[in-house]
């Protein structure tokens, strides 16, 4: 079947309307628009720049120790990642 120009098999199609498709799509499928995240580098980067402090260390060594002192990093991330027009 071809829709948008895209060939996509008629089995696809078939579980798709059957409930049996399920879609593995790495973390970068979010990135680019419409929902326009940040890497998971460039997210650890934005909140040790709002929290004043260098990334010196592995990504999740550093926001671990950043919630271990008290930082809200959930909170942060949340700042960071609503945007009104971001859509899923």
């Amino acid at each position: 079947m071809l829709i948008k120009h895209i060939e996509l098999p008629e089995e696809l199609i078939t579980a798709q309307k059957e409930g049996r498709l399920v879609i593995f799509a790495g973390a970068g499928v979010s990135m680019e628009p419409p929902a326009n995240f940040p890497s998971f580098k460039k997210l650890a980067e934005e909140i040790a720049q709002r929290v004043g402090v260098k990334l010196e260390e592995p990504l999740d060594r550093f926001l671990g120790k950043l919630k271990r002192q008290g930082t809200d990093v959930h909170q942060i991330v949340k700042e960071i990642l609503f945007d009104p027009e971001s859509k899923p």
